[in-house]
């Protein structure tokens, strides 16, 4: 019975679909570019510029653009000393971007004619 239940409930989610009917690829904007507020230490100086770059992408593209674990090409220059740092960082924005795929791809078996 167990074998049963279980067979029926796969096949009703083949009926429905599922996320594998979208393909997920990764897309990347232009390289974006901030700098940071001065500050005393360059590892606060590059945590300013970090958090400048996500205000920016965000405004610009999308929250959904500014997560930096996606970013591609990230870079810092940073220029100081003396308790006076600032730093910019560069980085190309990703995102996750869905694509339906065309039915003609699905795994799915054609209808039965009569």
């Amino acid at each position: 019975m167990k074998n049963k239940t279980i067979l029926v409930v796969s096949a009703a989610l083949l009926a429905i679909g599922s996320p594998a009917d979208a393909k997920v690829n990764i897309a990347c904007k232009s390289e974006v570019r901030a700098i940071g507020h001065e500050s005393p230490t360059q590892s606060k100086a590059r945590t300013e510029a970090r958090s400048k770059w996500v205000e920016v992408v965000a405004a610009k593209y999308g929250p959904s653009w500014s997560h930096l674990s996606l970013a591609r090409n990230k870079n810092y220059t940073c220029r100081g000393g003396d308790n006076r740092w600032a730093c910019r960082f560069e980085a190309r924005p990703c995102g996750q971007v869905s694509y339906p795929t065309p039915k003609a791809h699905r795994n799915t078996p054609a209808p039965l004619r009569p």
